[in-house]
């Protein structure tokens, strides 16, 4: 899937499968969200009043600029998520596994997570109101 720009109200599916989302910008008001296996995403803005998911299992998420009001998943499985720059009010996430982010500024206001699984966390800037911390870190690197 290759576009510019994707803009939509309500993006409801219960699967996406696809090797490669290749976007400059996607703008969605409501992304809901069974299941999103992807081997590679690559973004340069999404902005996103609420994405729910159940399941994102990612190779590899790369991203400009992601802003969000809330994010709400049941687990995250990504091998890179990459990021200049994550502009969130809320992130929920029952568990999110990762085996590197690299983000250059993460801005929250809150993060709740069950259980955050990271074998590297490399960040510039992350600045959050609450970070509520019942989460486990293997070898974390956090500036909260």
């Amino acid at each position: 899937m290759i576009c510019d720009t994707m803009i939509c109200d309500t993006m409801i599916c219960d699967t996406i499968i696809c090797d490669t989302v290749i976007c400059d910008t996607i703008i969605c008001d409501t992304m809901i969200c069974d299941t999103i296996i992807c081997d590679t995403i690559i973004c340069d803005t999404v902005i996103c009043d609420t994405i729910i998911c159940d399941t994102i299992i990612c190779d590899t998420v790369i991203f400009d600029t992601m802003i969000c009001d809330t994010v709400i998943c049941d687990t995250m499985i990504c091998d890179t998520m990459r990021c200049d720059t994550v502009i969130c009010d809320t992130m929920r996430c029952d568990t999110m596994i990762c085996d590197t982010v690299i983000c250059d500024t993460m801005i929250y206001d809150t993060i709740r997570c069950d259980t955050m699984i990271c074998d590297t966390v490399i960040c510039d800037t992350m600045v959050c109101d609450t970070a509520r911390k019942e989460v486990r870190f293997k070898f974390c690197i956090t500036q909260c």
